[in-house]
């Protein structure tokens, strides 16, 4: 297991994530190897690993998610809540929820969704699993 990370600072990270981009290079050289390149920086061999492959990004692949944190929180609360009630919500219930909630935001906040999900405002039931997953 990778050591403990020292406390992180803003100027630090920045520093650090230089550095490991500019090692990347010598990992692609075949100088380092992932395991050395991750105790080098204090990440696990999944971390190294997933950074190397990714070219140094550092947002995770994939979309951008459709609500933000505090909006999944509150729908999270809303199933909760509705739970408590004797309310259960089938997954074309919430699904329902959602379209509903979006179809009252902006045009612009509108525009994501449209474009993930062949121009309607109803998500997929791997969406609904991947909400549900998480919270």
């Amino acid at each position: 297991m990778a050591p403990r990370r020292p406390p992180a600072t803003e100027d630090g990270d920045a520093a650090r994530h230089q550095a490991r981009v500019t090692r990347l290079r010598l990992f692609r050289s075949g100088e380092l190897t992932t395991k050395v390149f991750g105790d080098r920086f204090w990440l696990s061999y999944a971390q190294a690993r997933r950074f190397i492959i990714c070219g140094g990004a550092l947002r995770r692949p994939g979309p951008s998610p459709l609500f933000s944190s505090d909006e999944e929180h509150l729908l999270a609360k809303y199933l909760v809540v509705n739970a408590t009630l004797g309310r259960g919500l089938s997954q074309d219930a919430l699904t329902r929820v959602c379209a509903s909630y979006l179809a009252e935001l902006s045009p612009e906040r509108q525009a994501a969704p449209r474009a993930r999900f062949n121009g309607s405002l109803s998500h997929g039931n791997s969406w609904v699993n991947g909400l549900l997953s998480r919270h």
